[in-house]
């Protein structure tokens, strides 16, 4: 949701509640998306637009009046299965796409790609924590140090949480949240 609305995804339109007066708009191929089969749906509270994962990989942002279409993920021949698992807005910046090959930053400004690190496994969630980048896979929770000199979209760069607080040998991370900074 965003402060003025509340926002509902199906597999072929966005549907939006207005909380102060309760109007509902509907935003599907007809009045502009780019194609159906929405997935996922994150509400970018910094730049005040809607980013729209479809289950073909193809991205629609809606800033205001216009949707951007955004091909980048979908095009990319390099990978079989690109289907986006989760969507983190982690700033006014960026936002990272999980997938089923990796991580792909998006640049919510200039609405291109920055880097891509790809694991050959699943990726099911992104967070954020203090300078640290978080993954949450099939194979565990990752973290990479942002400040570190090393650049992320080299897996070889990023550590697994192995044996420690708690945490099994061998586990498959499902989620990752940052929550009273913790």
């Amino acid at each position: 949701q965003s402060d003025e609305k509340i926002i509902y995804a199906t597999p072929w339109s966005i549907l939006t509640i207005d909380k102060e007066d309760d109007t509902r708009e509907l935003l599907s191929t007809v009045e502009g998306l780019t194609s159906i089969g929405i997935d996922k749906i994150e509400h970018d509270r910094f730049n005040d637009q809607l980013i729209i994962a479809y289950d073909n990989s193809l991205i629609d942002i809606v800033s205001g009046a216009d949707v951007i279409p955004i091909f980048g993920i979908e095009e990319n021949n390099n990978f079989q299965n690109k289907k986006i698992n989760d969507i983190y807005i982690e700033s006014s910046d960026y936002c990272y796409f999980s997938t089923e090959f990796g991580i792909v930053q998006f640049d919510l400004q200039l609405y291109e790609f920055g880097f891509t690190t790809t694991t050959n496994f699943r990726v099911n969630a992104v967070a954020q924590f203090e300078n640290y980048l978080l993954a949450a896979t099939i194979d565990g929770l990752y973290w990479f140090d942002l400040n570190s000199n090393q650049i992320p979209n080299d897996f070889g760069n990023w550590e697994l949480f192995e044996d420690f607080n708690g945490l099994p040998v061998v586990y498959n991370a499902v989620d990752v949240k940052i929550i009273n900074d913790q």
